[in-house]
């Protein structure tokens, strides 16, 4: 990586490898000089990249006589931003927050002990002069020196994986601990600037948020921990010192513009991947604090969208949630107020039908689901609508009709997608 980096970011020069991806002892630079000076070219270019190297050397040499473990401590004195702290003020959040979701993720205690020494260690390479030389090696130095230095090899390897993916097609963290960290990194990060109002507009995105908030969506998407996106954004920011004396109205006001935040990233990412907008609509409105949940609702949906039973489901969740959002009580249905033969056989439908359809929300079977419940429902609703007059003068009457409808539009909108929000095609 040194080499490549030397070559490629410092002199625009073109590294060459075997069919295997071995690095060779040549490169291609591309001039205007003409072919006759073409050898002082090639002698020139090799000059000037054997002092980089040489530099190189000496930064590696340097680096190797002071410890990451024993460069924590200076990490006080490089400041992060003047509103948020230092790199080890983030360091000691990302060890927090790094804790906090490895025990979301029942993470044994020895790899409990992993993720606190790699979240020790993440940020010391910083202050390696080969990181300063070469800023895109950080991270990739803190896992070499990590190595030398006797490290537990997923504690070295983490060091790197935290900054990962670093953009759109960069590889995801192969490690556990390195996928707790990035995610624990990039969380942090957002919490802080959001905290003091640095947030994204238009093109401005100084700190790289938007590719931050894509990273944990493409970690979480992959990898299904089943980690909380709000519990992880509350823990974030209750970490942060300049917010320990602000009112809880406020922290949730910051959660929720993160939230916000994501919300708009993921419309973007799935729209970019040629998912339909209604469609991302409809299965956001049903939640996405469960990301890698959010994404396999949402794959579900789209599957059924090309099938027979589309036109029917998306009418029976339409029409009882456009009637039941009328409801304004709560608690349970009074048989008692059932008058008609059509809402007591809808009831009936109700209770034998409810728990089995719930039975398929835990092992994610949305498919089924989906497929049983227009069964059950498609047409004993319609009928109701046909036959019961919802909207009658006794008001309790009325509140248990739309209680009813409401209750069946629930077990649909709130574990799988509210299809209220779909836009029917022709054809």
């Amino acid at each position: 990586e040194i080499i490549e980096t030397a070559m490629k970011d410092h002199q625009r020069y073109f590294p060459v490898k075997d069919k295997n991806g071995k690095l060779l002892p040549e490169f291609i630079v591309i001039t205007d000089r003409g072919s006759n000076d073409s050898e002082v070219s090639r002698k020139g270019n090799e000059r000037v990249l054997r002092a980089r190297l040489a530099d190189a050397k000496f930064f590696w040499d340097k680096d190797r006589k002071v410890s990451l473990n024993e460069r924590v401590s200076d990490l006080e004195g490089l400041v992060f931003h003047e509103n948020i702290g230092s790199y080890l003020n983030r360091e000691e959040r990302i060890g927090e927050l790094a804790n906090f979701i490895s025990k979301m993720l029942n993470l044994s205690p020895e790899k409990l002990k992993l993720v606190k020494r790699a979240s020790r260690l993440c940020k010391a390479d910083l202050l390696t002069e080969m990181v300063g030389e070469f800023p895109k090696l950080q991270g990739i130095m803190g896992r070499e020196y990590a190595l030398l230095e006797g490290e537990n090899e997923e504690v070295a390897r983490s060091i790197a994986e935290h900054y990962s993916p670093r953009h759109a097609t960069d590889g995801l963290p192969e490690t556990e601990v390195g996928t707790v960290l990035s995610l624990a990194d990039k969380f942090d990060i957002i919490a802080s600037c959001f905290s003091i109002g640095l947030i994204p507009t238009g093109s401005q995105d100084p700190y790289a948020l938007r590719r931050q908030t894509q990273g944990i969506v493409r970690i979480l998407e992959a990898q299904d921990p089943g980690i909380s996106l709000s519990k992880v954004i509350e823990r974030a920011l209750s970490n942060l010192t300049n917010l320990s004396a602000s009112s809880d109205k406020n922290k949730i006001a910051i959660a929720n513009q993160i939230k916000d935040f994501f919300r708009d990233r993921l419309n973007n990412y799935y729209l970019d991947r040629g998912f339909r907008y209604d469609i991302i609509e409809s299965v956001m409105k049903s939640g996405f604090d469960n990301i890698s949940d959010f994404f396999y609702r949402l794959k579900i949906i789209t599957k059924i969208s090309e099938t027979p039973i589309w036109h029917s489901l998306v009418t029976v969740v339409e029409r009882t949630f456009n009637i039941g959002k009328n409801c304004t009580i709560h608690g349970e249905v009074n048989e008692s107020l059932l008058k008609e033969e059509e809402e007591r056989k809808l009831w009936t439908v109700y209770k034998g039908e409810r728990e089995k359809l719930l039975g398929y929300v835990q092992p994610r079977r949305y498919e089924e689901l989906s497929i049983l419940y227009n069964d059950v429902f498609a047409e004993p609703v319609h009928v109701f609508f046909d036959k019961v007059f919802v909207n009658v003068e006794d008001e309790k009457i009325r509140n248990n009709r739309l209680l009813l409808v409401r209750k069946i539009n629930e077990l649909y909108v709130e574990n799988i997608a509210n299809l209220s929000y779909i836009v029917e095609r022709d054809g």
